[in-house]
């Protein structure tokens, strides 16, 4: 899951949920371990990760 991950952090701030969720099963769909669900968790947890300070900061 983290090339899919990485990919989702890559499109966060420019895309929608569904237009990472559509550009995500358009590239890994074919992958059993990469469902709808699992790429919304992974969203979810991006958004966790930012709210919470470990992601998107500025380097100090």
């Amino acid at each position: 899951m983290d090339d899919v991950a990485y990919d989702i952090i890559a499109m966060y701030k420019t895309a929608s949920r569904e237009e990472i969720v559509n550009a995500v099963m358009k590239k890994y769909g074919d992958r059993p371990d990469v469902t709808r669900d699992d790429v919304l968790l992974c969203i979810d947890d991006v958004e966790s990760l930012e709210k919470n300070g470990k992601l998107f900061t500025e380097d100090s």
